[in-house]
């Protein structure tokens, strides 16, 4: 069973960019899979993964990979799409096409003879260590790594990152700064794309943050929202060796609806928040 897979983007900031992917995932996936925050960020759900785009200036559009998807998903985004410019497929039935932010989304369908398995997410991303790349998501994560010619093959909680040797900086977009990092310190609020998993146990991010160095932990103290309601979440940052956030996220109830979070995000504006303490022996 794969864990909720987040991947947080930023998109080009255009004129009605929110509503235009609002309806665009809505026509894709569902209304029940799809909320917005404040008219400032969509949320789409997509099998066992939460995508989340936030308009910004001078982003440039990814691609986003989809794995074992169900036959009957393929069809129906057949049918509904594939008459509009950008739509592709292929001769094993892999579907591509492309978002109202210039997205690239494809889907890799399900084999008949394979055995059933959770449709996932693919990530690739750049590593400019990849020895410190492989420890850090074995030992913390306990993620099996497949390693050949200079790329990484990681199993995150049933999902794919897929680290490509880069000499220098990183270029992807997912990389930190000072200033990111300082800013979020101070607000509690992390702005950076980022990706990580949603539905952990209390018990598994405290073993997870425990696993660093004193003092190491988190880019963020944990935090808990909505305490002692239905609603009720955890999470921090982690920073990985290439300077990416990977998210940890405790969700009481991870299978509510996204429009059932928009409902409480806007009945919610100033939720109660304070630090989550997992740990005297963590300077967190």
């Amino acid at each position: 069973m794969s864990n909720l897979f987040h991947l947080a983007l930023h998109i080009q900031q255009s004129d009605n960019i929110v509503g235009k992917m609002e309806k665009f995932y809505a026509d894709l996936l569902g209304g029940n899979a799809v909320g917005t925050n404040h008219d400032d960020h969509v949320f789409a759900r997509c099998g066992n993964t939460i995508l989340a785009f936030e308009p910004r200036e001078a982003q440039m559009p990814k691609t986003l990979s989809f794995f074992a998807t169900p036959i009957e998903m393929i069809e129906s985004i057949k049918k509904k799409f594939e008459s509009q410019p950008g739509f592709q497929k292929d001769k094993k039935g892999n579907i591509s096409l492309k978002d109202p932010a210039g997205n690239t989304l494809t889907f890799k369908s399900q084999r008949p003879d394979a055995p059933a398995r959770p449709m996932g997410m693919r990530v690739e991303l750049d590593a400019t260590d990849l020895a410190k790349t492989k420890t850090f998501y074995e030992s913390h994560f306990d993620c099996k790594v497949k390693e050949s010619d200079d790329v990484l093959k990681v199993n995150f909680f049933e999902h794919k990152l897929i680290f490509s040797k880069k000499e220098g900086k990183v270029s992807n977009g997912f990389s930190l700064d000072e200033k990111i990092i300082q800013q979020a310190k101070e607000s509690q609020l992390l702005v950076a794309e980022h990706f990580g998993v949603t539905d952990l146990t209390k018990e598994r991010i405290t073993e997870i943050i425990e696993g660093f160095e004193e003092g190491k932990a988190c880019l963020l103290a944990p935090m808990i929202a909505n305490e002692n309601t239905e609603h009720e979440e955890i999470y921090t940052f982690v920073e990985d060796p290439n300077g990416y956030a990977v998210e940890l996220r405790f969700l009481k109830n991870p299978n509510v609806s996204l429009k059932e979070v928009e409902k409480i995000a806007q009945q919610n504006e100033n939720v109660v928040k304070r630090e989550y303490h997992v740990s005297r022996r963590n300077n967190i």
